[in-house]
Formats: C-alpha cells, structure tokens, sequence
C-alpha cells in the first residue's frame, strides 16, 4: 500500500490544497509528523512521504510548478559518516542526530521510563551491573547492531533489518538481546538473527556469518560513532521494551507506544535548543513566512 504512494501523487495532492494552507512540511515518517505536529503553525501541514527519498522527489516536482512554500525534514541516519545526495538548503534540513525519535529519547526518556519501571528493579539491576544510567547502557546494547547497519550501508553486504510497510514481520530482538538479563547475547548470535531474517528478502549473495563477524568486529574496535548519531530510535524502542517486561518492570509494552510517549512529552525549551529549530527559524525570514508557531 505504501509503496503504491508516489511522490507524482503525493505533490499532486498538495497543489491542489495550496491555497488551503500557507505552507507544507514533508516527513518521512508518523513518528516526523507527530514530532512537528506539536510545533507548526496553524496555517502548515505535515505531509507523510514514507522515506527520503520520496521527500526529496516531492520537493522538486513541487519547485518545478512554482510552489515553494516547503520544507522537508530528513533523518540525519548515517550521513555525517556517509556521504549521499542529500544536502541541507532552503527547503531541506537534515536532522541532528540519527533520527527524530533519538532526539526526544535524549530529553524524555527518564520521563516516560520511570512511568513503566519498577523502581525495585531498576536499582537491583544497576547494582548486579555496575550500571549508573538505563538509557546508556541500553545504547551499549545497541552499539554492535547500529554498527553493523552502518556497515551494512558503507560495505552493501546486502542485508535487511525490517520488512516494508509490516512491523509484525521484523525480526525478533530477543533473538539476541537476553530478556531474562537484559543483555546482549553476543555479536554472533546478532549476525545470525540479521541474516537468517535477510535471506528470504534478497536475491543478492549475503556473506558468511563469520566473515560479517570478523568485519564487525574490526570496525567497533577501529571506530568510536557518537551513540545518538550512530543509533536508530525504533533500535532503542525494541531493546528497552524487552528489559521492561521482566527485568527492570513488569508491564507489557510495545516500541510503537513507548516511543510515542517520548515524542509527546518532549518539551518545546528543548526544540528551541536545536540546530532543527534555528535552520527552520532562518528559513521562515528568507522566505517571509511561518512553518513554525514558536
């Protein structure tokens, strides 16, 4: 369904209610939108292009019929460590760190994880662990997946870390996160649950789990990535909702609501503090219009 959405229909669509709103923001996700959606103006709309690359496409067929009153905001993911196309102007602007849902965890997540956790459990578990702060170690869980996404995209070792348009049919994180211990299985285990999951949804060659594993391997030894720019907020849901459940609470939990929360209370003194904020802010003069109510 998805991705019968193009980005010809998804233009086409806003021409013709330009004159209904002033402006337009494009996101690439629900997550972008709900985020944005706590901040435009009353006269801008948040239009959904299910990825970047859409985005980017929308914003030229709109700029070819002479509407400009645009903005599209792309996920930073891996491109300050991987070069692409994509590159900020007057109608892009490109996220500060890996992703709108790291941002708001970086805020919010104290907020929404003491409202699920059990404060008992949380202690005892810091203690057996030698662990001051849940929401770091939970990116040291991460650390070894969101290092080989990363070199999944500089190497295109031809691997799949979800299923379009279905979230029931991604791959299960307790598969290598222990959610008896709340801790990484290990690398191995990692690898095997990615390509086992990626096989069936490619035609190309994926190599052995050994040699993944030895390039892993290679690459967190030789790197140091900043974790919220290294890190995907969707990672971040999965994991921490496999520790709530048994090790630090005892409440069922999905990502999708976890992170939702986060986005929500999200406080606009800490939007006002980003680079997002301040570029959004510059374009409005330039362009003598209002995306923003801030």
């Amino acid at each position: 369904m998805i991705n019968s959405i193009t980005a010809d229909r998804i233009a086409n669509s806003i021409l013709q209610r330009r004159k209904k709103y002033n402006n337009f923001v494009l996101v690439e996700g629900s997550h972008d939108r709900l985020f944005l959606l706590k901040f435009k103006h009353e006269n801008t709309q948040i239009e959904i292009t299910f990825g970047w690359e859409k985005l980017i496409k929308v914003i030229e067929i709109l700029k070819q019929n002479g509407y400009e009153n645009i903005l599209g905001l792309v996920d930073l993911d891996f491109r300050e460590f991987i070069s692409d196309a994509v590159t900020e102007d007057d109608e892009i602007i490109i996220t500060d760190v890996h992703d709108i849902n790291i941002l708001c965890l970086e805020d919010s997540f104290s907020t929404i994880f003491d409202n699920y956790c059990s404060e008992e459990k949380v202690e005892k578990f810091k203690e057996s662990n030698n662990c001051e702060c849940i929401k770091e170690y939970t990116y040291q869980i991460l650390k070894p997946l969101s290092y080989l996404k990363f070199l999944n995209k500089k190497e295109s070792l031809h691997l799949t870390f979800k299923s379009n348009g279905n979230k029931k049919n991604n791959f299960d994180y307790s598969k290598f996160i222990d959610k008896n211990n709340y801790s990484l299985i290990d690398n191995l285990k990692l690898i095997e649950t990615v390509t086992n999951f990626s096989r069936s949804k490619t035609t190309q060659t994926i190599l052995k789990n050994e040699e993944i594993l030895e390039k892993l391997v290679t690459l967190l030894e030789s790197e140091k990535f900043p974790k919220d720019k290294i890190t995907n907020g969707h990672d971040f849901g999965e994991a921490i909702i496999l520790g709530l459940k048994k090790v630090l609470g005892t409440k069922e939990l999905d990502s999708e609501t976890f992170l939702k929360e986060c986005i929500l209370s999200y406080d606009s003194s800490d939007f006002l503090k980003t680079n997002i904020y301040n570029k959004i802010h510059s374009i409005q003069k330039k362009k003598k219009t209002e995306f923003l109510k801030l």
